[in-house]
């Protein structure tokens, strides 16, 4: 549980391809309109797919590492929801290796709101396990022993000091409130962060 993400990206708002902004992450629902395995240079092979949003507007994206699977993901037709870092090749956007989810990831089930809808944690990869993955370990880790989080600090001290309980602070990190900012995430600015920080100090000057 305190394996705590390096970054968070905003997916409360969707978008479409006319909004997309080189260097942003962004969500996007799209449909697939084709897809096709290129080879490139090397003797490599690239995974090529043409998608459209609501506003029958084109993107390409790209997959320059896939497995055979991916395939059945893209075949025409299929709705998804795309989430990566916007890029461009020449004058083009496009998303290479973008975070895939069907639509009913969007609503507001247990497992679709730690994904979309809000802040996301982004976590760094340990031995090829994703974020996702990692996002839905650390939810069920949460429902299941959130409230076995031991609290090291006085209860006069949190109070005195306007501070959370050290499950609400761990918690929070992971799955932060729809009233944080991300710009205070990152720069570890929340009351969150705070609570560990001051107990961290307590700790020192205690054993000290």
């Amino acid at each position: 549980m305190e394996y705590f993400p390096r970054s968070y990206q905003d997916r409360s708002k969707l978008k479409c391809i006319a909004e997309l902004v080189e260097g942003e992450t962004a969500t996007l629902p799209v449909r697939v309109l084709s897809s096709r395995v290129i080879s490139i240079r090397g003797g490599k092979k690239m995974f090529n797919v043409r998608v459209e949003d609501r506003n029958g507007d084109v993107l390409q994206v790209r997959y320059f590492y896939f497995h055979k699977g991916i395939e059945a993901l893209y075949r025409p037709g299929a709705s998804l929801v795309l989430t990566s870092v916007v890029k461009s090749y020449g004058s083009q956007l496009q998303m290479v290796h973008p975070e895939i989810a069907k639509p009913e990831a969007l609503d507001d089930s247990q497992e679709g709101s730690i994904h979309y809808g809000r802040m996301v944690p982004v976590y760094s990869e340990i031995e090829g396990v994703s974020s996702k993955v990692l996002r839905q370990i650390l939810n069920e880790a949460f429902e299941r022993a959130g409230h076995l989080i031991p609290e090291d600090l006085p209860e006069y001290s949190l109070r005195n000091m306007g501070l959370p309980s050290r499950a609400e602070a761990i918690r929070s990190l992971h799955f932060p409130p729809s009233d944080v900012e991300q710009l205070a995430l990152e720069h570890y600015e929340t009351p969150f962060h705070q609570r560990l920080i001051f107990e961290e100090f307590y700790k020192f000057e205690y054993l000290v």
